[in-house]
């Protein structure tokens, strides 16, 4: 074959793979031409066109990365921006950053079961949250819960032996 014939069956080969598409020749999945449906698009690895109103697959037709919220919940709104509509179970946007909902409401003294919810230290003891709840966080250096009871703190000098008084030591 000449040089000219090499040139014609390339220009032909060429016109066969931009005519049947490189679909067709190289066996791309059915959503290669980005032809979805109004209001979906394709996302790599789905094999389907999804929702532009996903936020697991991205809010609008430009990307398909999940929208993400540390701790928060996230939707799509009218303009297929992500943003974050509500906070996980447990957990609040106590600084009002809106992206995050970094507080744990379940653990954290100072917003215990909500937001700007403090917990007030029993006596001698220091402040804690567990489970929701306001709780003694252990007794300061010198003192104990001799009785057990976290509702009336740390109510007992140790002195110098370091701990609680056997029961009957009193009487």
């Amino acid at each position: 074959m000449s040089a000219r014939g090499h040139v014609l069956a390339a220009a032909l080969w060429t016109v066969v793979v931009m005519g049947a598409g490189c679909e067709w020749l190289f066996g791309l999945d059915k959503l290669s031409d980005g032809k979805c449906p109004a209001g979906q698009k394709p996302c790599p690895g789905e094999g389907e066109c999804v929702s532009v109103t996903d936020p697991d697959k991205g809010c609008g037709r430009q990307s398909c990365a999940p929208c993400a919220f540390a701790h928060g919940k996230a939707r799509c709104d009218e303009n297929y921006e992500c943003f974050r509509f509500d906070c996980q179970e447990g957990y609040g946007d106590c600084d009002d950053d809106h992206d995050t909902c970094e507080t744990d409401l379940r653990h954290d003294e100072l917003n215990c079961r909500e937001c700007r919810n403090p917990c007030t230290p029993k006596t001698n003891a220091y402040a804690a949250c567990s489970d929701r709840e306001c709780t003694s966080g252990g007794c300061h250096t010198g003192w104990g819960d001799c009785d057990g009871d976290p509702d009336n703190g740390c109510e007992t000098p140790l002195g110098d032996a370091g701990s609680c008084p056997p029961p009957d030591a009193g009487q």
